[in-house]
């Protein structure tokens, strides 16, 4: 991502499995010429580390098609 993401912002991000997932950023950590890390959680409550540039905005779900009755 090109800006900067903020505690309480949800992101999507590869786990170490490589299934896609997404979380809770819930702790960022920026020292000086030094990546940003991030705490993210997931709905599940497993928690895990990644880059700042190792994450992105989920993608949006498509809207549900209404049937006719």
């Amino acid at each position: 991502m090109n800006r900067s993401i903020l505690v309480g912002e949800i992101v999507s991000f590869t786990m170490n499995t490589g299934v896609v997932s997404t979380g809770t950023v819930i702790q960022r950590t920026a020292e000086r010429k030094q990546p940003v890390i991030l705490l993210i959680e997931q709905a599940n409550g497993w928690r895990c580390f990644r880059f700042e540039d190792e994450v992105s905005a989920p993608s949006k779900p498509e809207p549900a098609l209404a049937t006719a009755g």
